[in-house]
């Protein structure tokens, strides 16, 4: 450790800077938000989101809230609330996150139709690690397969053709992943298979149709379009609120010099004298 003239501390090669460390959590942190965190609005409570709900066979079970204009069929369980119609600022809502998640960079671009259980391209097979997947043609999960992804942050799934999973197909989630961070935009219509295991939130004003049976933790969101169920449950995950703003700004600034001086002198005098007379006589006469 070095003294500077003042007699303070100061950080020499092999002792702590603490404005360098402040600088590295900084860019730790910046380099941390690859991706804009996604705003779903009121469009975040619901379950189903639609012009037109369809329920085929048994009734399905939905936690969360229940957006439509007309129903179709069984009507379903809903923990939550059914708000009919849909009111217009959910479907605002939905519109603007859906523009939000679209105008966010491609950090891997797949050519033509894709199953992302076979695909390769992208990286390990079936595997997915956050980022922004763009799919120019079709999307799928074929052969009833898995994916897995894999690590905390935002995944995006965008094509500019339909959505489809297979029956028995499996969307799983490891090592921080979550499935309020996960969205589907596809161009086209989405239909899951059957029995499928699924989670994220798909947008989709082309239409949604879930096979039978099948365990979703998500979202169904299509404001303008048909949402089809048949037995299936879906539940709204839980989820910490988006932050409205970020500071663009952060005060790294470490004081140079801390000032350390102590009164050079203490007055500790204690009087010499102290006055104890006490007086000589008292008068006790009587009147």
């Amino acid at each position: 450790m070095k003294l500077d003239r003042y007699g303070n501390a100061t950080a020499d090669s092999g002792s702590f800077n603490p404005r360098l460390a402040l600088c590295f959590i900084f860019f730790v942190m910046l380099a941390g938000s690859a991706f804009a965190a996604v705003d779903l609005g009121t469009a975040g409570t619901y379950g189903v989101l639609s012009n037109i709900f369809t329920c085929t066979g048994a009734s399905s079970a939905i936690t969360g809230d229940a957006g439509y204009t007309t129903l179709s069929g069984t009507h379903s369980v809903v923990n939550g609330t059914d708000h009919i119609p849909s009111p217009a600022q959910a479907g605002s809502d939905q519109a603007a996150a859906l523009a939000s998640l679209n105008g966010q960079a491609s950090t891997k671009t797949l050519t033509g139709d894709i199953d992302l259980e076979s695909d390769t391209t992208h990286g390990t097979i079936r595997v997915y690690t956050p980022g922004v997947y763009y799919v120019t043609g079709a999307m799928s999960i074929g052969g009833g397969g898995t994916i897995t992804l894999d690590g905390p942050g935002t995944y995006i799934f965008r094509s500019t053709g339909a959505f489809t999973t297979s029956d028995n197909s499996q969307v799983l989630f490891i090592n921080g992943a979550d499935p309020c961070d996960v969205f589907w935009t596809p161009g086209a219509a989405a239909t899951l298979g059957a029995t499928t295991a699924f989670i994220g939130t798909i947008i989709d004003d082309a239409g949604i149709t879930v096979g039978t049976t099948t365990s979703w933790t998500g979202r169904a969101l299509a404001f303008n379009g048909t949402v089809t169920l048949d037995f299936d449950t879906i539940a709204v995950p839980v989820c910490a609120a988006v932050p409205t703003a970020v500071p663009t700004a952060v005060n790294t600034a470490v004081p140079t010099a801390v000032d350390t001086a102590v009164p050079t002198a203490v007055n500790t005098a204690v009087p010499t004298a102290v006055d104890t007379a006490v007086p000589t006589a008292v008068n006790t006469a009587v009147p």
